[in-house]
C-alpha cells in the first residue's frame, strides 16, 4: 500500500497526537511504548512461537452459522462476527462493516494463514454502506477487502489520520473517504461517527512507522450505541470515551493476541472486561482471536481468561458462534460452545 507522503505528513502537523520532533502519530503514554520497543526480545518471541508448548491453533474448526440475511434485513440492531476483529453490524437500515479481513493477515498468504476459514465470501455479504477501519495493519486493513468494496458496492469508508493514503492510492475515490483524527465527531443520516483514542501503533512494514493514526470507534444514534475498540493497550481512554459517548449497548473489545513483551498494545483479557466497565458497556463481545495465531497463547486462552474475569465484574459477554445473527435485547451471553471443540 501507499502510506503518507511528506506532504501529506506535514498536513497532520497540527494533530495533538503528531509529533513534529518525531515525525510521527504518538500514544498518550509514548515514551513508555518506545521503552517496551527497545527492550523488545525477538528471539524469546521466535522460541515461545515456534517451540512453546501451548495449543494455539484449535483441534477442529469452530461451529458456525450461515447468516439468514432474511432475518438480517428485519433488524433495526443486529450484529455478525465474521471472525477476529471483523464485525457487519445492522445499524438504523445500515450496514455497517468494521475492519473487513477475509484472507490472510499478512502480506504472503502463507505467512499468517487463517487457521478458521470465513463464513462467508465478500460475494455473499449484503451491500455495505459504511466500511470503518481502526488502523493500517494487515489484519485489519485488507487490500483485498478494500478493493472489492472499491469495484461492487457504492461503500463509504471511514478512518483514522493517514490511512485514507493507502485507500486512494488503490484507486478509492477520494469523495468516498472520511478521515479523521481523535475525538472528531461525524453527522451521517442521523447518526454520530465518532473516531475515538486506542492504546497501539502503526505501520505495514514494522513496528516503528507510526505515520498513519490508529483509533477505536463509536456509532450512536439516539436509540443505541456501539463501541468497536480495534488493537489497544490497555489505558484512561476508556473511562474517557466512556463519559463521553457511554453508555453502550455493546462495546467490542480485543481481548486476544496478547504477550507480556507488547504489553503496552494488547490487552490481557482481563484488562479487556475491565475496559468494557471503564466505558459503561451493558455487554462486551471479545473480538481479535479464533482466526489466527499472532501471539504465544492457547488457542482458548482469550474467551475462558475474560469469562472469568466479566463474572467477577458482572459484565455479560455476547460469543456468539461466526456467522450467528446476533438480535437486541441480547438472548444469550456468556456462551461456552468453544469448551466442546
Amino acid at each position: 500500500g501507499k502510506a503518507p507522503s511528506a506532504k501529506e505528513l506535514e498536513s497532520y502537523a497540527s494533530s495533538p497526537n503528531f509529533d513534529e520532533e518525531r515525525g510521527s502519530f504518538v500514544n498518550r503514554r509514548h515514551d513508555e511504548y518506545e521503552e517496551m520497543m527497545d527492550n523488545f526480545d525477538f528471539f524469546k518471541l521466535f522460541k515461545e512461537q515456534n517451540f512453546g508448548n501451548e495449543e494455539r491453533v484449535p483441534p477442529k474448526p469452530f461451529p458456525n452459522i450461515k447468516p439468514d440475511w432474511t432475518v438480517w434485513a428485519q433488524q433495526d440492531y443486529a450484529y455478525i462476527w465474521l471472525g477476529h476483529s471483523t464485525i457487519l453490524f445492522r445499524f438504523n437500515g445500515k450496514n455497517i462493516l468494521f475492519d473487513p479481513v477475509f484472507g490472510s493477515a499478512a502480506p504472503l498468504a502463507f505467512a499468517v494463514p487463517r487457521f478458521q476459514a470465513p463464513v462467508v465470501t465478500l460475494q455473499e455479504l449484503p451491500p455495505i454502506d459504511w466500511v470503518i477501519i481502526s488502523h493500517d495493519h494487515y489484519d485489519h486493513l485488507s487490500y483485498e477487502s478494500l478493493i472489492f468494496f472499491k469495484d461492487t458496492f457504492a461503500t463509504k469508508f471511514f478512518v483514522s489520520l493517514g490511512v485514507s493514503s493507502y485507500l486512494k492510492g488503490w484507486g478509492i475515490d477520494e469523495i468516498r473517504i472520511t478521515e479523521l483524527d481523535w475525538w472528531e465527531v461525524v453527522e451521517v443520516e442521523g447518526m454520530q461517527i465518532s473516531c475515538t483514542p486506542s492504546q497501539h501503533f502503526s505501520g505495514r512494514t514494522g513496528p516503528r512507522g507510526l505515520k498513519t493514526l490508529w483509533a477505536s470507534w463509536v456509532v450512536k444514534s439516539p436509540k443505541f450505541a456501539i463501541y468497536f475498540s480495534g488493537d489497544s493497550g490497555y489505558d484512561t481512554h476508556f473511562k474517557e470515551i466512556g463519559e463521553k459517548f457511554g453508555p453502550f449497548d455493546i462495546a467490542f473489545m480485543e481481548t486476544g493476541q496478547y504477550n507480556p513483551i507488547w504489553h503496552m498494545s494488547h490487552m490481557f483479557p482481563e484488562e479487556s472486561a475491565q475496559g468494557g466497565i471503564d466505558l459503561k458497556a451493558k455487554a462486551v463481545h471479545p473480538i481479535h482471536w479464533g482466526t489466527f495465531k499472532l501471539s504465544t497463547h492457547s488457542w482458548d486462552d482469550p474467551v475462558k481468561r475474560i469469562l472469568s474475569k466479566s463474572n467477577m465484574l458482572s459484565l455479560p459477554l455476547s460469543i456468539p458462534v461466526q456467522g450467528e445473527v446476533v438480535t437486541f435485547p441480547l438472548k444469550h451471553t456468556n456462551q461456552r460452545w468453544f469448551e466442546n471443540l
